[in-house]
């Protein structure tokens, strides 16, 4: 899986709309590129960006908490290739009333699953529109669960030794799975 971009909004500190393109730009011809800044920049949020958008779930937050305090709506997606295909996963969650200090409110996520069609933008195949469904095939495309992708893929902060200390018969199957 090569991660193309990911855009979201309202997620943790970061209230503004973050477009963030690893093909074109700067990035694009990076090849090994690192995310820094100092603690409260944003950098674990744009990994939780990603697997909000991929799985619906954080490594670090529970859903209600990663909306940004004062906001109502928060989205994430992120566009990947796969074996020669392109696709679009994206989540998103409204909450009955802006998230503020103290009770979560109530809200539902949605997500939703596009094969991406590169010739014509307005054909895209949406092939999963369920939070039950869109991180199953996800699961299915790449062959990495949530709980394998943050091992292998987001060594989130104060993780990277996750995969490291991760039984040698694991560490096997995600490199054979990755590579």
């Amino acid at each position: 899986m090569k991660i193309l971009s990911v855009k979201f909004s309202n997620l943790n500190s970061l209230r503004e709309e973050v477009d963030i393109d690893f093909v074109d730009g700067p990035l694009g011809n990076a090849g090994l590129f690192a995310i820094t800044g100092p603690t409260g920049s944003g950098k674990s949020t744009i990994l939780d960006a990603i697997s909000l958008a991929l799985y619906g779930s954080t490594a670090r937050n529970q859903k209600h908490e990663i909306i940004s305090r004062g906001s109502r709506k928060a989205e994430s997606a992120v566009e990947f290739e796969l074996k020669g295909k392109r696709y679009r996963s994206t989540w998103s969650m409204r909450l009955s009333k802006p998230r503020t200090e103290g009770k979560s409110p109530t809200g539902t996520p949605s997500m939703e699953l596009a094969l991406v069609d590169q010739i014509d933008l307005g054909k895209d195949e949406i092939i999963g529109e369920k939070v039950s469904v869109v991180p199953k095939l996800i699961e299915q495309l790449t062959g990495l669960n949530f709980s394998r992708f943050t091992q292998s893929m987001l060594l989130a902060q104060g993780q990277f030794d996750a995969f490291l200390v991760a039984p040698t018969k694991d560490r096997s199957d995600l490199l054979e799975q990755i590579t």
